[in-house]
């Protein structure tokens, strides 16, 4: 009984440039689980995108959420058309680079939160892609290898570890929709960012 209470706790353990997600694989896309509203026009049937902004605040007020899925172009002031929430999975934990001056490969930054909901999400991460399916690498080692396996590889922009330390995956990038993530998550530094710690949703 309590190996498997142990084998279900996430890695406490932070890596400076990276937001840590407790209890998720990486996956936020396009599944049953993960995708809680396709905005659509009421006229047309087709995506209907908002402004980030608006949909922090409308995913803020849904059970569940904690996660966008956009468009691939994020300058594009309406560029969310899904509210989603990550697939939580206690067998992993999920790092992604954020802080390009410490990760220079990072696809991820800090991003605002929204207008009216910043109490319950302070933080978001603003990625260029909207989940994290591509991995680049397997390794049999603890975290700290996986860590140090990612710094060193100019294509890794994250990476997981499991929960009872002896493996991980390096995830690369890939051309997909642009994605912000709620979290919970946590840095190194609570400095940078209103963050807070938490598990997943």
């Amino acid at each position: 009984m309590l190996f498997t209470f142990l084998l279900s706790l996430s890695v406490d353990v932070q890596y400076p440039g990276f937001a840590h997600f407790s209890n998720w694989d990486g996956i936020s896309c396009c599944t049953p689980t993960t995708e809680l509203y396709q905005l659509k026009d009421l006229h047309t049937g087709y995506n209907r995108y908002i402004d980030s902004a608006v949909a922090k605040d409308l995913c803020a007020s849904q059970p569940g959420c904690n996660a966008l899925g956009g468009v691939s172009d994020p300058h594009y002031k309406y560029n969310v058309d899904s509210l989603r929430q990550t697939q939580s999975d206690d067998t992993y934990d999920v790092f992604l680079a954020y802080n390009a001056s410490l990760v220079p490969s990072a696809i991820c930054k800090m991003d605002a939160p929204g207008c009216h909901s910043a109490v319950k999400f302070p933080a978001w991460l603003s990625c260029q892609v909207d989940t994290f399916d591509k991995i680049i690498a397997t390794f049999q080692l603890p975290p700290d290898l996986i860590y140090s396996s990612c710094m060193r590889n100019p294509s890794c922009v994250g990476f997981r570890v499991k929960n009872d330390m002896t493996a991980g995956d390096l995830f690369g990038a890939v051309t997909r929709p642009h994605g912000y993530f709620a979290g919970p998550w946590t840095t190194d530094q609570s400095k940078e960012s209103p963050i807070f710690k938490s598990t997943a949703i």
